[in-house]
């Protein structure tokens, strides 16, 4: 299957906003700006208690409910050996949504890049995703594993949308 941009970007952005409206009663959330999002960061979550700031990155993974693996990109485009966000993002935190399962995985960025060469050992190769003119490729990491990186999971009440 080919992934369509515009069609991925608008499923993305809605959960962003479903993952946004999950967090609001602890953090107060600003979307990155552009130049930003270029470094892997999507959010700034500003904790209300403490007043501490956090650089988020968020994910979301339609297809890990399905396959029970996580996608951990290496290579955003190979016709231009661009380094996935595995290896680029600058966010402090990641937080994995998995949509069909409602469960979003939080976890420091930095420990998950600490994993990435054990995790291309034990559950690679890279797997090649279709895209417009090139691929992307990743590891498929269990969800199981992927959990044991976590800090914390949690479960997103969303209400369906039909």
């Amino acid at each position: 299957m080919i992934y369509k941009m515009h069609r991925q970007l608008a499923k993305g952005e809605a959960a962003e906003t479903l993952l946004d409206g999950h967090f609001s009663d602890r953090f107060k959330i600003r979307p990155a700006t552009r130049e930003e999002q270029r470094l892997g960061i999507d959010r700034y979550f500003t904790q209300f208690t403490t007043g501490k700031t956090y650089t988020i990155e968020y994910k979301t993974d339609w297809t890990a409910s399905r396959t029970g693996n996580a996608f951990v990109e290496t290579v955003s485009v190979d016709t231009m050996n661009i380094p996935g966000w595995i290896y680029t993002s600058q966010a402090e935190w990641l937080i994995y949504y998995v949509p069909g399962r409602q469960v979003i995985y939080i976890g420091r960025l930095s420990a998950l890049q600490e994993m990435i060469e054990e995790w291309v050992e034990r559950f690679g190769p890279e797997k090649a995703i279709p895209n417009d003119g090139y691929f992307t490729q990743g590891i498929l990491v269990p969800l199981e594993e992927f959990g044991r990186q976590a800090v914390k999971i949690e479960t997103l009440n969303a209400i369906p949308q039909y």
